[in-house]
């Protein structure tokens, strides 16, 4: 019984030739938070440049811009903390491994850029410098989403062509053995 038991808290081991994969839980986690991150940062951009209105002193942002702003920046957080168990648990290995290399480097770099950019977005005081970080920040958070949904999808479409050799393979060595 202890040694079923213990088996079951083990690690699979997976063929060399496969990626790292992230647990279900670890995926789905990294999908809402990314995505929660993502969402407020657009929603901050359209708020902030297409919902202000004439007020009493000028042009006033949305009341909805500086929560939409908050929840950007705890998403952003969520992100960081996310960052070190992505590292750990799937980019390290898949850099080693080559799979889906070049979409790989490029999210670790815009989620690098989008980090510091973000740390100077909340403590640079200079407009200046602010205004062209802020550019950065947004175009890098905007265009993201692409090589993201690359590495995804073509990660997805290697595991099914994989599950379908398998099962064909399987189907094969089933047949001759009847």
């Amino acid at each position: 019984m202890k040694e079923r038991t213990r088996d079951r808290y083990r690690p699979r081991r997976r063929d060399s030739s496969q990626a790292p994969r992230l647990s279900t839980t670890h995926r789905r986690m990294t999908y809402a938070i990314l995505a929660g991150a993502w969402i407020t940062g657009v929603l901050w951009l359209i708020t902030h440049y297409f919902f202000t209105h004439r007020g009493q002193f000028g042009v006033e942002p949305s009341a909805l811009e500086p929560w939409w702003l908050r929840l950007h920046g705890a998403a952003a957080f969520l992100a960081l903390g996310l960052a070190g168990l992505v590292w750990a648990m799937h980019a390290r290995l898949g850099i080693a491994r080559h799979k889906r290399r070049p979409t790989g480097l490029i999210l670790i770099g815009a989620f690098v850029l989008l980090a510091i950019s973000g740390y100077l977005l909340y403590y640079a005081t200079g407009d200046g410098i602010r205004e062209v970080v802020s550019l950065i920040h947004w175009i890098v958070g905007l265009a993201v989403a692409v090589p993201f949904l690359l590495h995804s999808v073509t990660a997805r479409a290697a595991r099914k062509t994989m599950v379908g050799a398998a099962n064909s393979k399987n189907r094969a060595g089933s047949t001759s053995n009847e």
